[in-house]
């Protein structure tokens, strides 16, 4: 471990998986260029820094920081009655790990793992007639609803719920907002700038 002035910051030693220290002391920290990984001498072996919330996979020191995105609706979608929808989505408001794409509009899928806050704000269109649903749903999987949210509509003004769910998460997983109602018929959720439909992850844990 070395102060360094120029960068005004503590800098690890830095080596490859294949030239690690050979005589390391207890509490050593290395920072391999080839793997991304920073590892500590635990006294018995060069252990890793990140993992996984398992504790099965080992994390490079790259993916700190990565996998929050916020997306939204910028149009009115209407929602046909009494049927099970997957919400589609028109622009990010953020996304640092490529976790939207304009191809597949209707998901976040995950490129870090790790434990993540999963929230969506549903606003639906004005109608006090049946009922409103809205969960979250991992890989498709709409019997397995996360966070699901149930009840009534508003006759006068916007009607608007808000799901949640922590939820570990696997590279390559995807997460998506499912959505019901009853009114009788086609019911528009809003995506105007004052009552915006959105759908956001936020990477919190390994």
């Amino acid at each position: 471990m070395a102060i360094s002035s120029s960068a005004s910051g503590l800098r690890p030693g830095v080596c490859t998986s294949t030239t690690r220290p050979t005589a390391p002391y207890t509490g050593q920290l290395i920072y391999e260029t080839d793997t991304g990984y920073l590892r500590v001498w635990d006294g018995a072996a060069w252990d890793y820094l990140s993992k996984s919330q398992d504790g099965t996979t080992n994390l490079p020191v790259t993916n700190i920081g990565k996998g929050a995105a916020s997306i939204y609706r910028t149009s009115a979608l209407a929602i046909g009655n009494a049927s099970d929808v997957v919400v589609t989505w028109s622009s990010s408001e953020f996304d640092n790990d490529s976790m939207w794409n304009a191809s597949a509009n209707d998901r976040l899928t995950i490129n870090t793992p790790g434990v993540y806050v999963v929230t969506a704000g549903i606003a639906w269109a004005s109608s006090g007639t049946g009922e409103r649903i809205s969960w979250i749903q991992k890989n498709g999987n709409a019997g397995d609803r996360w966070g699901m949210v149930r009840g009534g509509g508003w006759s006068t003004g916007e009607t608007i719920y808000n799901c949640a769910a922590i939820m570990s998460l696997s590279a390559s997983d995807y997460i998506q907002v499912g959505v019901y109602q009853a009114s009788g018929g086609n019911l528009n959720l809003n995506g105007s700038s004052t009552a915006r439909t959105r759908f956001s992850a936020t990477r919190i844990a390994p």
